[in-house]
């Protein structure tokens, strides 16, 4: 159930707790960038591009390249899902991308000259497969957040493995000390050879060393989230007195602006009165005349 956690645990299509945030290209890959598709036109693999593979697993993770020259396909799996690309001529001094979208995997190929469908395909037989690295930091990952709008504003976490794993698949010490420590214990309970005492003692004693890693872990992240909810009322509070100041500059006063009416109302009526008795002065004077 912990390594069930472990792999289930993601933010954004990834997942964090185990060992491995961000996937990366494996120098095992036979696709990297360089690799000759067609050496007679200059035709090379520019860019791999496999940030989008959803890389749940710590260890290596293999993807095989397949090509038909007469259907003028090739073809991309991983643990028997297979996308397959249609592949045209690339021309001259251009640039093709294969977009394995199901995989998360994009692959640039440029060329110097004219290279034909067959001459794409049977590159990308020879270059064999796509590679993406499993963990090898110590059972840790970390992700980058945008805390503000400038350039560095950023917070920078750092996820561990909390699996019970093996070293080799990029688990903290604490946590494959402890999966070597419930080996041995489930060992002797089935061996039954007297030796259950001290391989139960041994586990007792892994298992404490594993709960002060998950405390401690527990505790960063903590720590990490109060910053960041901090950051978030922070930036909320700007967003609010920014508003409020466009507000200030963009909409109008309503007291101010009444105020300004009723002057102006009072002042057109004023004027219209005395206008009037400036009219009624004429006629006074035709009465008199009459």
């Amino acid at each position: 159930q912990i390594n069930n956690i472990g792999d289930r645990t993601e933010y954004n299509g990834k997942t964090l707790l185990s060992g491995e945030l961000v996937s990366k290209l494996s120098s095992a890959s036979g696709v990297v960038a360089g690799t000759i598709i067609d050496s007679g036109d200059g035709a090379a693999i520019t860019s791999v591009d496999v940030a989008g593979v959803r890389h749940a697993a710590t260890a290596n993770l293999t993807m095989t390249l397949t090509g038909d020259t007469t259907a003028n396909t090739v073809t991309l799996t991983s643990n028997g899902v297979a996308q397959t690309l249609s592949v045209a001529d690339i021309a001259a001094n251009s640039t093709t991308t294969f977009d394995f979208s199901t995989h998360g995997v994009k692959i640039d190929v440029s060329a110097n000259n004219l290279t034909s469908q067959d001459e794409v395909i049977q590159g990308f037989v020879a270059a064999t497969n796509v590679v993406v690295k499993g963990a090898d930091t110590g059972g840790q990952g970390s992700v980058e957040f945008a805390t503000g709008p400038d350039e560095g504003d950023s917070l920078t976490v750092a996820f561990k493995n909390v699996k019970v794993d093996t070293a080799a698949n990029g688990s903290s010490s604490e946590m494959d000390a402890l999966n070597t420590k419930l080996s041995a214990f489930t060992s002797a309970v089935a061996a039954n050879a007297g030796g259950d005492q001290a391989a139960a003692e041994d586990l007792i004693g892994e298992i404490d060393a594993a709960i002060g890693y998950i405390s401690a872990n527990r505790s960063e992240l903590g720590a990490y989230q109060n910053r960041l909810e901090y950051t978030v009322n922070n930036l909320q509070q700007t967003a609010e007195n920014l508003t409020a100041a466009e507000s200030r500059i963009r909409d109008a006063d309503v007291a101010a602006e009444s105020a300004h009416l009723a002057k102006n109302q009072v002042l057109q009526q004023a004027a219209i009165s005395v206008l009037a008795q400036a009219n009624a002065q004429p006629q006074l004077a035709l009465k008199l005349l009459a």
